[in-house]
């Protein structure tokens, strides 16, 4: 399977099904495509035209690169595994040397920290670290105590030798120390000698010499087989522990006087059971590792154990051991089948680490145990000697020597069960330390020996020299002697379309060696890039090629193929420049020619590009709104003024959109080229301003600048200021106008002034190739695109996508939308780690996508947990030069683009990324379409409180390079304009040390705070992302841990609030207290608390004889009058719930309502009863049947309704589809109750004023609260 086909999610299907079906298969090992293609990635492993040929699917570096993973892959299985490593401290943990800088003076560099985190990576996968240097061990110490930022700390440390001694003397004394052999260690040191005489005196070492260049370092370490592990269990990452545990056992033995005392001060505590699924791995490992405490030496998979596990074939026990200082994990393992005659063991073993304490004994007992329990007779214990299980056999026959057989190669010892079950305290004593002591004389015999001499020159020449698979495949030719015609040198430019690809991805990756296996994207490129190469191609092979032919094609081989599916191609390169006619061009032309920028044939004016035309509006509408971009250099050293005064009068002279006016003519506006002149340098003296004052002097300076408006018909467009601080300290201030400058504008206006400074300084004409075109003539090609059609295609595209889509986005905002924009700006910067941003980079080549696809979806997820909002559309600034003619000019060409996606709670992350990278490309497809054009086309209006179609902006911004200038230190400082044109935009920009976002937003809308805790909450979302995509949205944490404890706990408090008392109790506590005092006021009628209460209980025994009681529903339906809070009370007296029934609603929304609810009883008022809606229940008019209520008791009554029994129901309004009844208890009415009356602090004094309808929810709220609160209630009409 070629990893070239594994972004196709068909194949991935495939390969996924093929990987589960050999998952179970025993002795088979699957090596996936994505494995092949992160460990040694090359562009193009597939080769049609092998393939075609001879049926040899791989390029040579394809085969390199499987052929090389299965022999990794071999030697892992093989290799005896190290255990233990070894580094050296200065210049190999750090750079410099601790004793002469101190702790605070050595250096992390990035290498050398990459090494510290991949030896904590190691160590938490089972590597025991040692430190051995040549240095003074306080010295040490001290790092490791006062460098806090160290990957590295103490605690990981399990033993070191820090002196003065010779290393390969420290090596044998840590290896004794660990009971180790040498052979299992790995030294790394930065010295050479140091190196070679390790190797010298200890061969067996694996000994490491790291590369010269900390940059190689983490390349380096990744390509060392050694480290390659197949499964880490649980029992390698506690290895560390363990050995610092045997340290205490070790003290504790030789403070014991004898092996009795000793075996019962450890507390032993054995477990023996049956075998776990989560033990497997650890199990599977001890029969391939375990050596010299092992009857049988089978090894075996997990795969096989578990098959015959399940199958019956085999039973496994576990052995699991601890005692007084700690826990030894599982270490032994037990495997047997009962058969007619006995318990046959297949496998018998044990770490060395427990042996000498009674643990194999303890297991033989096991066995007896377990034939008794079978009434089998005996236990059989099969031994196949080995070279190194001598231990086992020993143990045996101290234990039963008498029951042993010679068989062929192999003896059996047939030991009776009830002897294997009642071993003696006196037998255990007697032959605990045969095992032990076995191991002992057998390292003790190894030592003497002839030494296996590690492969560390070959292992290092692999991590250097053959890193890689163009590496190795070069490797391999020349050991063959020959350059094999074909492959990878000369597989190049064999047809028109791959030499026009390898032209266009050398111009745009700045790359002049580029191979058929070479990946577009692992060279540096992204989606813009990608833009670029697909112009190229489009004019060179006069073909449409889409965005997305790059991605799914990114090889040479790949892409060509994917031109010659697209269409013929054009026999050669049309040209670029030719002169313009003053006729209109006719719209009948060859579809490449249609696509070429014509010079124009005089300098007359021009119209306005669709860009243009926007800056110029924004300038005549509001000229004070700073639309203007800066540049700021600090120049530091010998300034030659006059080299800058005439590069930046060349820039002026090669750029005609730098000494362009705009005017207006019959009431449209114009550009005007002028004629070339030297560019005016404003100079500001400021050597008389003390140093301490210069940095607020020159930011004076700035803002005045930056503040300036243009006058766009008669300003320069380049606003140059020169401060001088002293002879050997400028800044240099650029302001340009955006309707002359972009982003990639200021790229290139650095780059050239770099180039002819440098030239002017050293009195040379400077060299920078012609420019085909200016931008006036680029605003005439894009006009003339427009009328005739050629855009036609992606209008349609933008209406299609955007039909429907919604106005605006709600996020919740600080203060309400003014009618008109501020577009004040305001700006939060944060810098996420470097260890995120790699980790997004991963995902984003995990997922087939770029870095800008991956955060812009991340984006959506935040937007989506701030509005609930599912449809959002979020605009993105492109550069918009797709055309190469204009990719050298200076000149405003951004263009923006509209993505909108369905963002859903239920979907994962990587389903919304899937579908981001496929809008993504569709919208990238059509960013020709002036964003101008888009807004008249959909006729979107002028709505000036807020921004045409989106009003959320997402951005990957490219950080400029400071220019270089002779003699000269330079540093450069961006300024973006301060006007916030949208509600909220993104920009986030790739960096050395991170990822840097910046939230741009309208002050007039959101609060600083606001924004922070947004950028926070963005940042949570990334981490958790990258640590599982397949989470769905919903359930990304966004909240920090003390966010998240504010809202349970802070904001909430530890408030009780009474859980017992119904709404209409509450209120006849207010009775007792004041049964007088008015209540009520309606118009010109009045009503105190007793007659309130009396008048309720008579409507509640009334409506209780009805049959009302909990949980059965009324409907009240009344004009806003007193009866209708009688009707209120009187039903929740009764026990039941009320139903609110505004007579206002419209006839369907009241029969949908009484339809919905059912209701048995409806109140009314008689002359509404014609009004309502066909009642199934019964009506009651309180005011017409009045005089047969009030025959009823007026005292209180016992009601049955509890707490959380029903109150009411209230319908929403139905706006997001059909009503929908919610139920409300009393216990949720009390509790608001007594939540809010601190805040208000009501009482007789205060007049509560009913204004709005009580089916409204916030009418609950206002009907009880007088009758509850003391306070009076006025109702109004």
């Amino acid at each position: 399977a070629s990893p070239d086909r594994s972004g196709n999610p068909f194949f991935r299907a495939i390969e996924g099904s093929i990987c589960s079906g050999l998952f179970n298969a025993p002795c088979i090992h699957v090596l996936s495509s994505q494995e092949v293609a992160t460990s040694y990635p090359v562009s193009h492993y597939y080769d049609a035209d092998r393939d075609e040929m001879g049926h040899v699917p791989y390029t040579a570096e394809g085969f390199a690169a499987l052929g090389t993973l299965i022999c990794r892959r071999i030697h892992t299985l093989q290799q005896p595994p190290y255990k233990v490593i070894v580094a050296d401290c200065d210049e190999t943990l750090w750079k410099g040397v601790c004793a002469e800088l101190g702790p605070l003076g050595i250096e992390m560099d990035a290498g050398r920290k990459s090494l510290q985190e991949f030896l904590v990576r190691q160590n938490e996968a089972g590597m025991l670290l040692c430190l051995c240097s040549k240095n003074n061990q306080e010295d040490v110490e001290e790092v490791f105590q006062y460098r806090k930022d160290m990957p590295l700390k103490r605690e990981h440390i399990v033993a070191s030798r820090v002196n003065w001694q010779p290393k390969a003397e420290n090596l044998r004394e840590l290896a004794s120390e660990l009971q180790l052999g040498l052979d299992s260690f790995i030294f790394i040191d930065d010295n050479p000698l140091e190196c070679e005489q390790v190797k010298a005196i200890c061969p067996e070492v694996l000994t490491l010499q790291l590369p010269d260049s900390p940059e190689a370092i983490p390349r380096f370490l990744s390509n060392v087989w050694v480290f390659d592990k197949q499964k880490t269990t649980e029992e390698d990452r506690k290895r560390t522990a363990f050995y610092r545990e045997n340290r205490e056992r070790d003290r504790f033995q030789q403070e014991t006087p004898t092996l009795q005392s000793f075996l019962a001060g450890l507390q032993l505590n054995v477990n023996i059971s049956s075998m776990t699924g989560e033990q497997l791995p650890r199990v599977a490992q001890l029969t391939q590792r375990t050596n010299q405490f092992n009857c049988t030496t089978l090894r075996r998979s997990e795969d096989q154990i578990w098959q015959a596990s399940t199958a019956g074939e085999l039973e496994c026990l576990t052995v699991t051991v601890s005692d007084r200082f700690g826990d030894y994990g599982l270490v032994g393992t037990i495997m047997y089948r009962a058969t007619l005659d006995a318990v046959k063991v297949d496998t018998f073993l044990l770490s060395c680490r427990v042996l000498g304490r009674g643990v194999e004994h303890r297991m033989l007992c096991k066995l007896g145990a377990v034939a008794q329990s079978c009434n089998l007779p005996r236990v059989d214990v099969q031994f196949i000697p080995s070279k190194k299980n001598s231990p086992a056999l020993s143990f045996l026959e101290g234990v039963a020597a008498q029951f042993k057989e010679t068989g062929v190669d192999s003896y059996c010892f047939r030991i009776p069960a009830e002897y294997a079950a009642k071993l003696s305290e006196s037998q255990i004593l007697a032959t605990s330390q045969v095992a032990a002591k076995a191991v002992g004389d057998h390292e003790q015999a190894a030592l003497a020996k002839p030494v296996l001499r590690a492969r560390s020159e070959l292992i290092r020449e692999i991590a250097t020299r053959l890193a890689d698979a163009q590496s190795i495949a070069r490797a391999i030719r020349q050991e063959r002697g020959s350059s094999e015609p074909g492959t990878l040198e000369t597989a190049i430019g064999q047809t028109f379309e791959e030499q026009a690809i390898v032209e266009a991805w050398s111009e745009v990756l700045g790359n002049s060696e580029i191979s058929s296996a070479d990946d577009f994207f692992a060279l540096g490129g992204d989606s813009l890039l990608a833009t670029q190469v697909i112009s190229r191609l489009r004019q060179v092979c006069g073909v449409r090629l889409h965005l997305r032919d790059i991605f799914d094609n990114p090889t040479v081989a790949g892409l060509a193929k994917a031109i010659r599916r697209a269409g013929p191609k054009s026999e050669k390169p049309i040209a670029q420049v030719s002169s313009r006619s003053a006729e209109k061009q006719p719209k009948e032309q060859p579809p490449a020619l249609t696509n070429t920028i014509l010079r124009r044939a005089n300098h007359a004016p021009c119209v306005l590009s669709f860009t243009q035309q926007r800056w110029w509006f924004l300038n005549q509408w509001a000229p004070g709104t700073a639309d203007h971009l800066s540049l700021v250099l600090r120049l530091k050293g010998e300034l030659d003024r006059n080299a800058l005064q005439r590069g930046l009068t060349t820039l002026t002279e090669r750029h005609e959109v730098l000494r362009t006016h705009y005017v207006l003519v019959d009431g449209s506006p114009l550009q005007v080229v002028s004629p070339a002149a030297s560019a005016r340098v404003a100079v500001l003296d400021l050597r008389h301003v003390g140093e301490a004052e210069h940095e607020v002097e020159v930011n004076k300076i700035l803002e005045h600048q930056f503040r300036k408006p243009f006058d766009l018909a008669s300003d320069p467009i380049l606003r140059p200021t020169l401060v001088e601080l002293s002879s050997r300290d400028h800044v240099l201030i650029l302001v340009m106008h955006h309707i002359a400058s972009d982003g990639w504008a200021r790229g290139i206006l650095l780059r050239e002034l770099q180039t002819l400074y440098a030239a002017y300084v050293s009195g040379q004409e400077p060299s920078l190739p012609e420019l085909p075109v200016q931008y006036a003539d680029y605003a005439l090609w894009q006009r003339e695109r427009m009328a005739n059609g050629d855009l036609d295609d992606q209008l349609s595209f933008w209406r299609q996508q955007l039909a429907g889509a919604p106005a605006s986005l709600d996020l919740p905002t600080d203060r309400p939308r003014p009618s008109v924009q501020d577009l004040r700006e305001g700006v939060h910067i944060r810098v996420l780690s470097k260890e995120l941003l790699e980790r997004l980079h991963n995902l984003s080549q995990r997922e087939g996508t770029t870095l800008f696809m991956t955060l812009l979806a991340a984006y959506q997820v935040l937007l989506y947990r701030y509005t609930g909002q599912e449809d959002l559309v979020i605009g993105s600034p492109v550069a918009g030069r797709n055309h190469p003619s204009v990719e050298g000019l200076i000149g405003c060409f951004i263009n923006m683009v509209v993505f909108r996606n369905q963002v859903t709670g239920e979907q994962s992350f990587r389903s919304l990324l899937a579908r981001v990278r496929e809008v993504a490309l569709l919208a990238q497809d059509n960013q020709d379409v002036p964003f101008e054009r888009l807004v008249e086309e959909l006729e979107y209006g002028r709505n000036i409180s807020h921004a045409p179609i989106f009003q959320v902006v997402f951005a990957l911004e490219n950080l400029l390079a400071t220019p270089h200038f002779p003699k000269l230190e330079v540093d450069l400082r961006e300024e973006e304009t301060r006007t916030a044109f949208h509600d909220l935009s993104l920009f986030v920009a790739p960096r050395h040390d991170g990822l840097r976002v910046r939230f741009e937003y309208r002050t007039d809308l959101f609060n600083a705070d606001t924004i922070e805790r947004m950028a926070r909450h963005f940042e949570n979302l990334l981490t958790f992302i990258v640590a599982d995509p397949s989470q769905t949205i919903a359930s990304l944490p966004m909240l920090s841990e003390a966010e998240r404890d504010q809202l349970l706990h802070g904001w909430s408090g530890a408030r009780q609030y009474p859980a017992q008392g119904c709404i209409h109790q509450l209120f006849e506590e207010q009775v007792k207290r004041a049964p007088e005092r008015i209540v009520l006021a309606f118009e010109d009628q009045t009503m105190s608390y007793g007659e309130l209460n009396a008048r309720s209980n008579q409507l509640a025994r009334y409506l209780s004889r009805m049959g009302v009681g909990p949980e059965v529903l009324v409907g009240i339906c009344m004009e806003r009058s007193l009866d209708m809070v009688v009707g209120i009370l009187g039903i929740l007296k009764a026990g039941g719930a009320y139903l609110p029934l505004d007579p206002r609603y419209p006839n369907d929304r009241l029969a949908f309502m009484v339809e919905d609810a059912k209701p048995p009883v409806v109140l009314t008022q008689y002359e509404l009863k014609q009004s309502l809606p066909d009642i199934a229940g019964q009506v009651v008019a309180l005011d017409g049947d009045w005089a047969e209520i009030e025959r009823e008791d007026a005292s209180n009554l016992a009601c049955p309704a509890r707490s959380d029994s029903l109150a009411y129901i209230i319908y929403t309004s139905g706006s997001t589809g059909r009503p929908k009844g919610c139920q409300i208890t009393h216990a949720n009415v009390a509790r608001l109750f007594h939540a809010t009356q601190p805040w208000y602090g009501f009482d007789e004094h205060d007049v509560w004023t009913m204004f709005h309808s009580y089916a409204f929810d916030f009418g609950r709220c206002s009907t009880p609260t007088p009758s509850i609160s003391r306070c009076g209630s006025c109702g109004a009409r």
